[in-house]
This record gives structure tokens, C-alpha cells and sequence, in this order.
């Protein structure tokens, strides 16, 4: 896929310039969970993409915690009541997950910068302590300030693996 293949979207966030600068990051290019990025640019927010990346896989929460701002603003639209300010929940949550799964991996399927926005598409994957299947995947929208985040609107959910019969149920 090329930059040029990329539409903007129909209302872009606040804080997009005028003109997009892509990056692209293709998970098909890569034989591990570790993607690597296809025409990286340099730039602070995919900089910052990357060492959040690398904090998650090597898990090591100071690294993970030390990618968002202090007053960073989580906005999660599909569970508002899971919102949240502050790096300090970053830790919390992180160190909690890197215990519930202790074996996790992420990667990101594709991610296109935009001044200091980002949008990133995840997969994530490991087992949890007690021997169940993890797995988020979806999309996150990221914004950077002095190289790191300072907000975000999260719209990663489990995958649903279970086959679904025309009422929407589980079979």
C-alpha cells in the first residue's frame, strides 16, 4: 500500500495539518508480532509509537509509563466509564496487564501520521495466568506533545473468536 492510496478522512481531527504525512506500517511484511515499519519518516509521533511498542513487548512498565505525558487524557467512546487522566493509571493499568498476561505481545497492523496526530491500528496478543486465549485488537487515535502522548481515543476491544448465529448469539 502506498502513502498516495491513503483518503483523508471526511472530518479530521482538530489538531491535523493541512497536509497528511503518512507512515505506513504493514504487518504483512514481517514473519513476527514485532511489525516493521514500511516507509517509516522521522518524526516525534511515530518515534513515539515505536518506543510504546517496544515498551509493551519487552514489557517494561517505566519505558511504557515514560511515552505519555503526565495529564494524559485516555477517552475510551465504546466504554466511557473506563476514561481516565494521568499517567499514574497508565502504570496501574499496564503493570496489571503485564501480570494478567504475562506473555503479551502487540504489533501494529498499520499506522498514519498526521502532524502530531496519529492513528494506529493494533493486534495484541498472549495468555493470561490462568491458561485463557488474550486477544485486543482496534484502533487507536494518538496525540504527541514534547514526545509523548497527551491524549487519546481508544477503540480496542477483545476479539470475539466465537461463531455467531443470525441473532448475534454465540453458538
Amino acid at each position: 500500500m502506498r502513502a498516495a492510496d491513503l483518503r483523508r478522512p471526511e472530518n479530521p481531527l482538530p489538531m491535523a495539518s493541512a497536509e497528511p504525512n503518512v507512515t505506513i506500517v504493514a504487518a504483512s511484511e514481517s514473519s513476527n508480532l514485532n511489525s516493521q515499519p514500511v516507509g517509516v519518516l522521522d518524526m516525534s509521533a511515530t518515534k513515539t509509537l515505536e518506543r510504546m511498542l517496544q515498551a509493551i513487548n519487552s514489557h517494561d512498565i517505566d519505558a511504557m509509563v515514560g511515552c505519555f505525558a503526565a495529564d494524559y487524557r485516555c477517552e475510551m467512546p465504546l466504554h466511557p466509564s473506563r476514561s481516565f487522566v494521568g499517567n499514574d493509571q497508565v502504570r496501574q493499568n499496564w503493570t496489571g496487564m503485564f501480570h494478567r498476561v504475562p506473555d503479551i505481545k502487540a504489533r501494529v497492523l498499520r499506522s498514519v501520521e498526521d502532524g502530531n496526530a496519529l492513528w494506529s491500528e493494533w493486534d495484541m496478543i498472549g495468555t493470561t495466568t490462568d491458561g485463557a486465549d488474550f486477544r485486543v485488537g482496534g484502533v487507536a487515535i494518538l496525540r504527541v506533545e514534547d514526545d509523548r502522548f497527551a491524549w487519546a481515543r481508544f477503540y480496542l476491544d477483545p476479539v470475539d473468536n466465537e461463531p455467531i448465529d443470525a441473532s448475534g448469539r454465540t453458538r
